[in-house]
């Protein structure tokens, strides 16, 4: 049953690791054969801003949702907020490149920052809460996971 929803760290990890590939779409032309950039950033927006939202409004249900541990503290919650605003700030700017024309460098901007959410949100979480995340803590690992991979295939 556990190899099956992915629920433990080790497993989840395994998950989002495959977006790391992402990364290479920040120093390598996109072909966009199969997935074109406005596709990748896209889901990449769409995925952020479901976390975005979470983040800033609803930051006790997004704790209590990921992790086992008592309820946030009220330092917690400011630091989801700020995150909240900071991740929406950065969906603003990427969507005025993706609307500018330059997708190409938005892909670049945003397979970076991508790459650097995956390693510091739901990868150190796993290490630093050792035992604490829950099943669905899969999401951000998915949502992540899936960004890099879409970042990945516009190269092909």
């Amino acid at each position: 049953q556990a190899s099956r929803t992915m629920t433990t760290p080790q497993q989840r990890n395994l998950i989002s690791s495959a977006g790391f590939i992402g990364l290479v779409a920040a120093v390598k032309a996109p072909a966009e054969t199969y997935v074109k950039c406005n596709q990748a950033l896209q889901l990449g927006l769409g995925a952020w801003g479901v976390i975005a939202a979470q983040f800033l409004l609803i930051p006790d249900r997004f704790m209590d949702d990921m992790f086992d541990q008592p309820r946030p503290t009220n330092h917690a919650r400011l630091v989801c907020r700020v995150a909240g605003v900071g991740i929406f700030t950065s969906i603003a700017a990427l969507t005025e490149l993706k609307n500018s024309g330059n997708v190409k460098k938005a892909i670049k901007i945003f397979a970076v920052g991508n790459t650097g959410a995956l390693f510091l949100g739901p990868q150190t979480a796993e290490r630093e809460m050792k035992g604490h995340c829950t099943k669905k803590h899969i999401i951000p690992h998915l949502a992540l996971g899936l960004n890099g991979l879409a970042l990945a295939a516009t190269l092909l």
